[in-house]
């Protein structure tokens, strides 16, 4: 993935997190369970990686 995140949702049963950069680099951004997100304009498109 490089740059191509605009909304998500987690039903993992785990926080995750996505980050501005690869290989988990960058603002990390919180993705708590049960939650779907559609990002805001400054975040679009700006994601590189996610861990859970």
């Amino acid at each position: 993935m490089n740059d191509q995140l605009t909304s998500w949702s987690n039903d993992s049963g785990v926080t995750c997190y996505w980050y501005q950069h690869a290989n988990y680099r960058g603002a990390s951004h919180e993705m708590r369970n049960g939650y779907r997100i559609n990002l805001p304009g400054n975040e679009n498109d700006t994601a590189s990686s996610i861990r859970c």
